[in-house]
């Protein structure tokens, strides 16, 4: 039974039923579904333009909610894995329950995880380009993904996604795929800032994956991640070879230094890319960040991304809040009023010396990290 997620509508708000919480808490924790798990899981995958939702019936009504069966109508333009396909209608059954005003909701409702403020955007909506990962169901075709199947792309980004899946179809040909071209491939993807989070991810997932078999830990499952590709994710993680290491290396040391925004902070996949390299050189890379933030050739923006990135690497608690003072000041300096002359100039003295001071705790974490990788 699919249940399609949809804009909040006045005092209406879409939820799951609480035998499927309670099942959740047993779980371990998922994330987006990466794009080789769901890849693995569709018959067929299509770039689609997001026609029209609506409600085709109501299933039953109970005690504060009802049931609607909803028909979703996308348009195809390209197919990259399956059959030729013109247009596909995803049906599904959604429970809504009724929240009067100044009431709390059923103590049996359980929100859909991941539909808030920030979420929203990501929901697609008619008119939006979205990637439809699908498995076949008798004659019709549903959802490879109950939450992830859908997932919304820009203009800019369908190259990347069709180019990433078809690489795939390659991949997949044949009956025995090779972990060490699938260990290249998340590479690629992580190159990429649109798929940058799909590889990086798997491939931390792998990492854990293949220590808890090390360790022989029973409840090691609980620490992966249950939307990668639990067999793949973790071979290719295995046959990840040192040349691909230092591309992603490469990869962390020229992305963007601006990433880490006001609002949103430092992307997911720079995260997990950083959590990646820091596993077998995070010297090389924060000493290269670190040499870009001596230039003084970057904007405030830019210092604190780079400065974000090289506490992480450092595992360094000192650099974070150094860090954190820098983000603060910044912000303090550009919600100042433009006519504050004063102001600004005490702001950017205090900028000026709290990145000095980043920059000399920052060479004693690494003198440290020398110390520590000699003895």
């Amino acid at each position: 039974m699919k249940k399609l997620r949809s804009s909040p509508i006045s005092l209406i708000l879409i939820v799951l039923i609480a035998s499927v919480a309670m099942s959740a808490k047993a779980t371990p924790v998922r994330a987006r579904a990466t794009l080789l798990s769901l890849y693995a899981k569709s018959d067929a995958i299509m770039v689609a333009r997001y026609d029209k939702r609506e409600d085709s019936g109501t299933n039953r009504v109970g005690d504060g909610f009802t049931a609607v069966t909803t028909k979703t109508y996308f348009d195809v333009s390209t197919v990259i894995k399956g059959e030729p396909r013109k247009f596909v209608v995803i049906e599904a059954e959604e429970f809504r329950y009724q929240i009067q005003k100044g009431n709390d909701a059923p103590t049996d409702a359980a929100f859909v995880v991941g539909v808030d403020s920030g979420d929203l955007n990501n929901v697609p909506k008619p008119g939006d380009t979205v990637l439809l990962f699908l498995k076949n169901d008798g004659d019709a075709m549903t959802l490879a993904d109950e939450r992830d199947g859908v997932r919304k792309i820009t203009p800019g980004e369908q190259s990347i996604f069709v180019d990433r899946i078809r690489e795939l179809n390659s991949i997949f040909d044949n009956s025995e795929s090779d972990s060490a071209k699938i260990a290249a491939w998340l590479v690629r993807c992580a190159e990429q800032p649109a798929t940058r989070w799909d590889g990086t991810h798997e491939l931390m997932q792998g990492f854990r994956h293949l220590e808890w078999r090390e360790k022989a830990d029973a409840n090691g499952y609980e620490r992966i991640d249950p939307s990668v590709s639990y067999v793949h994710g973790a071979d290719a993680a295995n046959a990840l070879s040192s040349e691909l290491k230092n591309t992603l290396t490469q990869i962390l040391v020229n992305s963007d230094f601006s990433s880490l925004t006001k609002t949103a902070g430092i992307s997911e996949g720079d995260r997990e890319l950083i959590a990646l390299v820091k596993r077998w050189d995070p010297k090389t890379a924060a000493n290269y960040l670190l040499g870009q933030l001596k230039s003084r050739a970057f904007t405030t923006h830019e210092n604190a991304g780079m400065m974000y990135k090289i506490s992480e690497l450092l595992g360094d608690s000192r650099s974070a809040d150094i860090t954190r003072t820098y983000r603060e000041t910044s912000t303090n300096d550009s919600d100042a009023p433009t006519n504050s002359v004063r102001s600004a100039a005490s702001n950017a003295d205090l900028l000026a010396r709290t990145l000095d001071h980043f920059i000399r705790n920052a060479e004693t974490s690494l003198s440290n990290l020398d110390s520590i990788q000699s003895n």
